[in-house]
């Protein structure tokens, strides 16, 4: 009697596991990552051993899958010069007026990048707020170095200004 009881586990747990190897198989059919279907190839391997059908897992199949290789980092666009640095400073330093001013800074935005260096060297030779603030809103998109950009933000006297620029160049919360 034993023995028939054994008898019928032993076959309950062959339809039970031809049933997850079953699964295991249509889950493997559909899966493109990698790396599941590396994972799901090694428990079925452990199923097999499991069952008895002489196949042992591999190393290979319990190791864990090689990771992805990073992805290449974009190229970066090189600050401007500092001959083409000096040569802007100087431009606008010679202006008379904030709007000619202004106007340098954002004709030069249109063909050269920046490093923060050199958008608070800009900023020094401005002499109001308000057009440091319109002269750090133009260079933002052209901002190499954009982690650092807080120093341009400490390069502004006034609170106000800071909140301004922030206003002008930082993504609003989408909120709720």
């Amino acid at each position: 009697m034993l023995w028939l009881i054994c008898s019928g586990l032993a076959l309950a747990e062959d339809t039970e596991l031809d049933l997850a190897r079953q699964e295991l198989s249509a889950l493997m059919a559909r899966t493109e990552d990698p790396t599941v279907l590396a994972a799901l190839t090694s428990i079925e391997a452990h199923l097999a051993a499991a069952a008895g059908d002489g196949a042992e897992p591999s190393d290979a199949d319990t190791d864990e899958p090689e990771p992805e290789p990073e992805p290449e980092p974009e190229p970066t666009v090189p600050a401007c010069t500092v001959e083409e640095y000096d040569d802007l400073r100087e431009t606008v330093e010679a202006q008379a007026f904030s709007r000619d001013k202004i106007a340098v800074v954002e004709r030069a935005s249109r063909r050269l990048h920046f490093d923060v260096e050199q958008v608070v060297g800009l900023l020094g030779v401005l002499d109001f707020g308000a057009d440091k603030v319109q002269a750090a809103a133009i260079l933002h998109p052209r901002v190499v170095d954009l982690h650092d950009f807080e120093r341009v933000y400490e390069a502004l006297v006034f609170d106000t200004d800071r909140d301004a620029l922030r206003a002008l160049v930082e993504e609003p919360d989408p909120g709720p």
